[in-house]
C-alpha cells in the first residue's frame, strides 16, 4: 500500500528516495534544461538535480535578445527567472 495513493508522483518519489538514486544532472541551463527540471520535478519533487551550465543559470528569452540589444537593456533586464530561486 502506498502512502500518498492520491498523487502518483509522491509515491514515485519516494520510492526512488528510498532507493536513493544518484542526482538528475542537466547540461545546461538553456530553455530546453529549464524544461527538463521543471518537467522532472512535477514527477519527482525530491531526487536532488544539479544544473551544470557555464553562466549563472539564468533563465530568459533568448530569441528576444536581437531586441533587447537595440534597447540596450542590461542582462540583469532580461532574466525572467533566477537561477538562485
Amino acid at each position: 500500500m502506498s502512502a500518498h495513493p492520491a498523487n502518483p508522483s509522491l509515491t514515485t518519489a519516494t520510492a526512488r528516495q528510498r532507493r536513493r538514486l544518484p542526482p538528475l544532472v542537466v547540461i545546461g541551463a538553456g530553455l530546453a534544461g529549464w524544461a527538463t527540471v521543471r518537467e522532472f520535478r512535477k514527477r519527482d519533487p525530491l531526487t536532488p538535480v544539479i544544473v551544470v551550465t557555464a553562466d549563472r543559470g539564468d533563465l530568459y528569452a533568448k530569441p528576444g535578445l536581437s531586441n533587447a540589444l537595440a534597447q540596450q537593456r542590461t542582462p540583469q533586464q532580461l532574466v525572467s527567472t533566477s537561477a538562485a530561486s
